[in-house]
């Protein structure tokens, strides 16, 4: 059992967020967090009672006029502070999450992550695997193809799409190229290894002669086939100015360069190759 709090308000809410979960300390005396939000996302949290984590100086950090509190009694994962909640990423628009209960199936949910689709999981939470999921649906939203689909009908970019592909049904993005007339196929990586999935995709791609790849919000670690097929007309984005942080995902990147004093911080377009997170912009 926890204690959760969230508040969508015309005035700033860490002070209400605060009391709430004093007043629900009962629900849980392991960790406490607050996580809010003005225009970008603000978070404290920590080990132990409430009154002991938060206190007038980091209070003044938490900003905004949205936000969510969250009292941890563990029935699930480890006791570190990597545990406690809310749990947040960037992608794609900015989540914040919290959650009382458990899932009952976290171990095969995991594994789907993990072993299926190459994704990594840095806590043993089972609210990382309800973000990782909740964010995937959200990631698939197509917004990268639209933007892409209209400069192509403005003019602005002289360009062809020639085929769009997703190994999740449910993409939205799906849809966007269904809409725009653009030849659209679900590809499932379920039962496949790694080397067949990135097969059936090169045999779509070739047959619609496709010249260049964008990954766009492509989340699976691509096989060295798959790279050496389209070498030199593969392209990703990084969140950081490659080779610094090559191996950050999402916020990671961007606490760290915060946390580092950088002055300057931006995104990378690159070719993909066979070694992950390797650029040649």
């Amino acid at each position: 059992m926890c204690g959760i709090a969230g508040i969508y308000s015309h005035k700033p809410v860490a002070t209400e967020l605060y009391d709430s979960i004093i007043h629900l300390q009962h629900r849980g005396q392991d960790a406490a967090g607050i996580m809010t939000y003005d225009d970008r996302i603000h978070k404290q949290k920590g080990m132990g009672l409430a009154k002991e984590v938060f206190n007038e100086s980091n209070m003044e950090f938490l900003t905004g006029n949205i936000g969510i509190s969250h009292n941890r009694y563990p029935t699930h994962g480890g006791f570190s502070h990597g545990e406690v909640q809310p749990f947040w990423t960037s992608v794609p628009y900015g989540i914040a999450l919290a959650h009382n209960g458990n899932l009952t199936n976290y171990q095969s949910l995991a594994e789907e992550i993990t072993k299926k689709d190459s994704r990594y999981l840095n806590t043993t939470s089972d609210l990382e695997v309800l973000l990782h999921y909740f964010a995937d649906l959200l990631h698939t939203n197509g917004t990268d193809l639209q933007a892409i689909l209209e400069a192509i009908n403005s003019g602005e970019l002289d360009a062809e799409v020639s085929v769009v592909l997703s190994n999740r049904k449910s993409a939205h993005i799906l849809k966007r190229a269904e809409n725009h007339h653009v030849p659209a196929f679900f590809i499932s990586h379920q039962g496949k290894t790694r080397k067949e999935f990135d097969a059936e995709i090169t045999a779509v791609m070739k047959k619609y002669k496709v010249k260049l790849v964008l990954l766009i919000g492509f989340m699976r670690i691509l096989s060295t086939e798959f790279c050496l097929a389209w070498q030199d007309k593969l392209l990703n984005v990084h969140p950081s100015l490659l080779p610094k942080y090559a191996g950050g995902m999402d916020t990671n990147v961007h606490e760290e360069v915060l946390k580092n004093g950088d002055t300057e911080t931006g995104c990378t377009i690159h070719f993909v190759t066979e070694e992950v997170v390797v650029a040649r912009s």
